[in-house]
């Protein structure tokens, strides 16, 4: 991602959740955080357990609102500017540099997660936004897309700038990954392993997600589905001509068989009529076998 870094500022946790945590302790109490909105709710609620107040900032089709981001009073900005989930924005570097200039101008940070990303089809990788401004950017990623859930590794990079606080105030803990599965995976890496499993799962998934696209647009009721989709990442959203509420076809789809939540079920309070009866449709662990009976089911449910 060309992350330019020393060892030391590279802090290694047990999942993306954990180091969440521990930005809360580091950079909260006085500073709010602001979240885009809709956000993966397990990124609000570790926050919000860690005392930290939030607010949430609309999301239009390259990122956060311009206006909501140039009126945010929060100290720290957390952001997925890749395939954010569960709205599937990714965000140009137009706005990359938007979100680096505001956190500079207002003496704010920036978490910029990252996941993801490894499943880009872009050939040219956009900038980091920590590539952009390092010293108020904390870099998030980790290998549970990438490799598997069950190692439960994560890792960010933080800026120079707070390397001292953080080892005055956090540096006690004891690394939560053992040492046996960091060598393991820093082979993996070394060798070159790591970078062509990326490219065998990035071919992968491409026909997969193609697979579930073709045959949602091929079946019986393909009037009624729109799919917004942009190439990227291990998710879609599928919007569904129906009268149902979304608490209707959620139950629907569940009494069919089909395990699915809607984009509107990440907001809290009001959801914008575009995302209402819209599915997201998670494809990565669909084989092949299954789509059939799927798309029966999903027909059923909706």
């Amino acid at each position: 991602r060309g992350v330019a870094v020393s060892p030391e500022r590279i802090i290694i946790g047990s999942g993306a959740e954990y180091l969440y945590s521990l930005i809360a302790q580091l950079l909260g109490g006085e500073r709010g955080f602001a979240l885009e909105k809709p956000c993966y709710e397990v990124i609000r609620r570790v926050y919000e357990a860690n005392g930290v107040e939030c607010t949430e900032l609309a999301m239009g089709e390259d990122g956060i609102i311009s206006s909501e981001l140039s009126g945010c009073a929060a100290g720290v900005l957390h952001v997925t500017p890749f395939n954010s989930y569960p709205s599937h924005v990714t965000a140009p570097a137009s706005k990359r540099h938007e979100y680096a200039r505001w956190a500079r101008a207002h003496g704010a940070y920036i978490v910029e997660d990252d996941y993801d990303s490894e499943f880009s089809s872009v050939t040219r990788q956009i900038d980091t936004i920590y590539s952009l401004a390092p010293e108020r950017v904390i870099y998030v990623n980790t290998f549970s897309k990438t490799l598997a859930p069950a190692m439960r590794t994560a890792y960010m990079v933080l800026p120079e700038e707070l390397m001292a606080e953080y080892t005055r105030r956090l540096g006690f803990y004891s690394c939560t990954v053992s040492g046996f599965e960091q060598y393991t995976l820093a082979r993996f890496l070394s060798r070159g392993q790591f970078e062509k499993h990326i490219n065998r799962m990035r071919k992968i998934y491409r026909l997969r997600r193609n697979r579930v696209v073709d045959a949602l647009q091929s079946c019986p009721f393909a009037d009624r589905l729109t799919i917004r989709e942009e190439d990227a990442g291990l998710h879609f959203l599928l919007k569904v001509d129906t009268a149902l509420s979304d608490e209707a076809l959620t139950a629907r789809c569940a009494e069919a068989g089909i395990r699915v939540r809607t984009l509107g079920s990440y907001y809290r309070g009001q959801v914008p009529e575009g995302d209402r009866s819209c599915l997201v449709i998670n494809y990565s662990g669909l084989r092949e076998e299954e789509l059939e009976r799927a798309i029966t089911r999903l027909r059923d449910g909706i």
